[in-house]
């Protein structure tokens, strides 16, 4: 099933603050990409239901965009507005959460500036769709990008 992306923004926000660490529009950017990437290709499936663009200075997600815009550099201080179906929350316990919480784990210790350098790599899934004048980033490619590295880490373990 996949999420609204502020739903997903919201358990990285209560995630951070519980462990007292803060996030920047920027880095929840490219949280939500990391997530998305890695989920398509270990589940083989979604983690978001909205499209990644392609924007001049990276991925992003518009609908957290515009949430998060007038915090500026600044670190985010509340949640997101959820309305409807958007109020979705992530399960204790759930795969997801666990998921989450890996993710978090390893991209949340990051700065923006870094996470953002990391998105911009030649062989990149939004380098590659902004050198063909995509709009969007396609799950496809985002799902054969991190599929690599699942593959890669297979390989390691099996030595």
């Amino acid at each position: 099933m996949a999420y609204p992306a502020k739903t997903v923004a919201n358990f990285f926000l209560e995630l951070a603050w519980e462990r007292g660490d803060m996030i920047d529009p920027m880095k929840m950017q490219k949280l939500i990409y990391f997530a998305h990437g890695w989920h398509l290709s270990m589940f083989e499936s979604e983690l978001i239901d909205e499209e990644i663009e392609v924007w001049d200075y990276g991925p992003v997600i518009f609908s957290v965009y515009h949430e998060f815009k007038k915090y500026g550099m600044h670190f985010i201080d509340k949640l997101a507005k959820l309305k409807g179906s958007d109020r979705q929350k992530i399960k204790n316990g759930s795969i997801e959460e666990k998921f989450l919480i890996k993710i978090y784990d390893i991209y949340g210790k990051y700065d923006s500036i870094y996470l953002s350098k990391l998105t911009h790599i030649d062989t990149a899934p939004w380098t590659i769709a902004k050198r063909q004048n995509d709009n969007i980033i396609s799950n496809e490619l985002m799902k054969n990008y991190f599929s690599q590295f699942v593959k890669l880490k297979k390989e390691k373990t099996e030595v």
